[in-house]
């Protein structure tokens, strides 16, 4: 790809292996702009990722031509929606957030959990993402929070009333809960900070994980919208669930290239 322009999108290290190098090698051979990282890769732990440490990783990121797009907070699934996992939850995303801005990521990426089937009350989870939106402010960082539902997601975000709270979009979400991802998107125009690409197919109530550009998500279409809408926030390419993450990260780029470089 050393001739052809890089696409503004980052590749999700999620899926890529334990090997940072080896991830920043796939992002790079394929012509992404960055990469995103998330705090559960035994490399990138922020308890074990000292400052020195951090500076060293942007160094290398550099080498690469690569910037750092996004970090996911690594929450167990039920995150700030269960009593039993709330408090782990919110440690994990503040130490992503202080490790967000030890090395310039701008956007945090957040998984709140089944918010329409909460086992906390409501006030205990506004406070909690309150709390989490003020630090993200602070730091200058957009808190990209996704869950299940566009209209559980959307009227947690008109709780908030934070500017730096928005949405992760997840077309993905959508297909597996039988929402129309353009539908989800224009639902949540203007408030949407993250666009994580992963592709699907369902079939009846099973859903099925497929390359990018093979599933029934409608990139361009989506992408199209998401424009006319200002949005200016990450494209992350996740290829977590497919067999071959690395031959799968290739076709996503082949895929987005015509689209984001129109």
């Amino acid at each position: 790809m050393a001739n052809e322009p890089q696409i503004p999108a980052a590749l999700s290290f999620d899926g890529l292996g334990d090997d940072a190098r080896a991830a920043l090698d796939v992002a790079a051979t394929n012509g992404y702009s960055g990469v995103a990282i998330s705090t559960n890769h035994p490399q990138l732990r922020p308890a074990d990722l000292s400052l020195t440490a951090r500076r060293h990783f942007r160094k290398i990121l550099e080498s690469h031509h690569l910037g750092l797009a996004a970090l996911r907070v690594a929450v167990p699934r039920s995150g700030f929606a269960d009593p039993a996992t709330i408090d782990r939850s919110m440690d994990n995303a503040q130490a992503a957030i202080t490790m967000a801005g030890d090395l310039g990521i701008t956007t945090v990426a957040l998984n709140v959990g089944q918010l329409g089937s909460t086992k906390v009350s409501r006030d205990t989870l506004l406070a909690a993402a309150r709390q989490l939106a003020s630090l993200a402010t602070h730091a200058g960082i957009t808190l990209a929070l996704s869950g299940d539902g566009t209209d559980n997601l959307h009227k947690l975000l008109a709780d908030l009333r934070c500017p730096l709270a928005l949405a992760n979009l997840v077309p993905r979400q959508s297909v597996e809960s039988g929402e129309d991802p353009l539908t989800a998107a224009a639902a949540l125009a203007g408030q949407i900070g993250q666009l994580t690409a992963a592709d699907a197919i369902r079939a009846g109530s099973k859903v099925r994980a497929v390359e990018l550009g093979e599933g029934q998500i409608p990139w361009s279409e989506l992408w199209h919208l998401l424009q006319d809408q200002d949005f200016h926030g990450p494209l992350v390419v996740n290829v977590r669930e497919l067999s071959d993450p690395a031959t799968a990260a290739a076709t996503a780029a082949r895929a987005l290239r015509p689209i984001l470089l129109r």
